[in-house]
Order: structure tokens, then sequence, then C-alpha cells
């Protein structure tokens, strides 16, 4: 692969790393985020801010890791046989998974065990079987928290793209023979957000997106020219303006509405931001935003229970009126990005088993391979 090309697909997945954690942010009073989340007749500057931002402008993260997963699978097909491919998968995958559901666990158990943090684990709700105490869980039930509903919530991703790569040569043989009806059939899912068996058709279409593009040799560098338009741009931008103003209409329409806003603007947003890239970034040699890229890991495995947790005690020192939300919004995710970044390049350097381990044992090529 051209070096240029690994190097944004790098900075664009670590840049959405980074909004999933302001995603995760949101601190209103109700916090779980659906297409068509909506607010009547409760406008302020701090929610509209919020919703802009975490179910607006950053709602193109997870499409994009997607499609750069599935970019990257079929442009390393055949270097492996399936069974090994599976096996490094599941190193690369399952190994961070288990590890970050055990921190997630663990750091949990240790806030419950104090008498002045305990509160802020209640409030987050975060906890598997009816929020139960971890503290009365049987075993069975740890086995359960640790592999199949983790606290740390954002994991799912990992599972599933370890279960795209189990079933990636099913999806290749269709996307070759019978793309029509597999993008249909995609589009559909994701449009109702139905998932078929194991898979959702988010992933579905835009994971299936990423083999297409690498199959027919397409230059994802190279889209059609309206997409590079800033006609194209203003238009994709503008979507979340809108979506966000829906949000605090009558829900008897604006509910429906603004769901499949939110489905179509995605795609918008994902091309978007993949053509805005070459717009804004000039630079293609290695800088130091390239090597905390290297922490990606380490950045989206901590920041769940953390951000939770760690917002409900503000709210508990300073309150929750607008301006703190607010304030708490934007500061906190700064804050656990570079404490969790930093941890990170510490461990890189002086324990790089741990590393290893806590980021799927990948090997960051910073630097353009030369021919001998």
């Amino acid at each position: 692969m051209d070096f240029s090309l690994s190097l944004k697909l790098r900075r664009l997945a670590f840049f959405s790393t980074l909004t999933v954690v302001w995603v995760h942010g949101f601190n209103l009073d109700e916090r779980y985020l659906w297409p068509g989340y909506n607010l009547e007749g409760q406008f302020s500057l701090n929610s509209y801010v919020q919703l802009l931002v975490c179910n607006g402008f950053f709602r193109f993260a997870i499409p994009l890791f997607f499609a750069i997963s599935g970019y990257m699978m079929a442009e390393r097909e055949g270097r492996l046989s399936y069974p090994n491919m599976v096996l490094k998968r599941a190193k690369m995958l399952l190994s961070p998974y288990l590890a970050w559901s055990a921190i997630g666990l663990l750091i949990t158990y240790l806030w419950e065990e104090q008498a002045t943090l305990s509160p802020f684990v209640d409030s987050a709700n975060l906890r598997p079987f009816g929020d139960k105490n971890l503290h009365l869980l049987s075993w069975t039930e740890w086995l359960q928290a640790w592999f199949i509903t983790p606290i740390s919530f954002q994991l799912w991703f990992l599972r599933s793209l370890f279960i795209y790569s189990v079933i990636y040569p099913v999806l290749v043989w269709v996307i070759e023979k019978k793309p029509v009806i597999y993008f249909v059939v995609a589009i559909i899912l994701c449009l109702l957000s139905i998932d078929l068996f194991i898979v959702g058709g988010d992933g579905l279409l835009y994971f299936g997106m990423g083999i297409f593009l690498r199959k027919k040799q397409i230059d994802p560098n190279k889209l059609p020219q309206i997409f590079y338009s800033p006609y194209f741009q203003l238009v994709a931008f503008s979507i979340p303006f809108l979506l966000a103003v829906s949000a605090f209409t009558d829900p008897s329409w604006a509910t429906t509405f603004g769901y499949f806003l939110y489905k179509f603007m995605q795609p918008f947003l994902l091309v978007a931001v993949w053509t805005f890239y070459d717009r804004l970034i000039k630079r293609r040699t290695v800088h130091f935003f390239d090597v905390l890229s290297t922490t990606n890991f380490f950045i989206y495995g901590a920041h769940v229970p953390l951000v939770y947790f760690l917002t409900d005690w503000l709210f508990s020192e300073f309150g929750k009126a607008g301006h703190v939300r607010l304030a708490i919004f934007i500061c906190l995710p700064v804050v656990i990005i570079l404490v969790s970044g930093g941890l990170g390049l510490l461990l890189k350097r002086f324990l790089p088993f741990v590393f290893g381990v806590l980021s799927g044992w990948r090997k960051f090529k910073l630097q353009p391979q030369t021919n001998p």
C-alpha cells in the first residue's frame, strides 16, 4: 500500500477514536444516544452543542472504522491461510478486548469498594445483570461480564470486527458475485437498524464498502470529483446542524425525521471527512500526532467506564448547570485522552509486552518502506 494512503488511514482512524471519547462523554440526563434523539422544547446552548457534536459531526467514526477495516482485510488477503488469518485476527482483536474488559471490571470493582466513589458507579448504570453490584456476582456472571457484556461497552466493536474476520470469505464471495444484492440488503438493514444473525446492518454496509473498493481496485484517493467539491462538503457538514435543530421540535414527526436524517447523514459525513482531509492536511511526513496514534487502543479501551464515573463525580462537585455540563463535556475527554495516551507511550517504551497485550500486538510502521 502507498505510504501516504497508509498514513491517511492511520490518522483518520486515530481522529475517529478521539471523537468516540466525546460521544461517550455526552452528559445530558438521558445519555443514551439514538438516531431520533429528541428533547422537545428543552433547547439550550449546552444541549444543542452536545447533540450537534455527539449525534451529528462525530457520527462518521464507526462507519469509517468499518470501512477502513474492510479495506485493510482485502488489502492483506492471501498473505495467510484462512486458519492462520483467523488466529492472527484473534490475537489482534480478542487480546485487547479481553484485557480492556478486565480493566473495566477492575476499575468498577475498586470504585465500588470506596464509599465516596460507589455512588458514581450506581449513577453510571453500566454494570450488567440489572446494574448488579460486582461484589455480588457469581463466578459465571463474572465470566459473562468479562467475555460477553463488558462494562467497557465500546469494546463491542472489536468483537464485531473479529466476527467479520471469521465470515470474511463469505462476504467477499457475495460482494464479488452479487454486489447489487449485497449492498441493497445491507442498505435496508442499515436504514432499519436490523441485525442479520450476528452482524449488524451498519457493519455489513461499511465493512463491505471497504472490501468493494479494494477488490475493484478503486483508488480511495481518487473518488468522483463531486465529492471534492466545496458544495458537497458544505451540504454534508450542514446536515448535523439540521439534525440538531430537529431534536428540539415536535416528536410526532421529528423523531422519525431525525432518525432517517441521521442515517442519511453518516455516509455523507464519511465521504466529506475523507475528502476534506486532502484539503486540510498537506503534510505527508510523520510527526508527533502519528506517534501518539500508536496509543489508539489505550484511548479507546480506557475511556469507558472512566468518562462516565468521572462525569458524575464532577457533577457532585460542581453541580449540573448547563455551563458546567458543557465545560465538563469539552474538557474531560481532553484529560482522559492525554492521560491514557501518555500511559500508552510509557508502556510502549518500558513495558513492551504489556503494551502488546493492550494494543493487539500491532506493528506500527511510521516510516515508508524502501527497497534495498
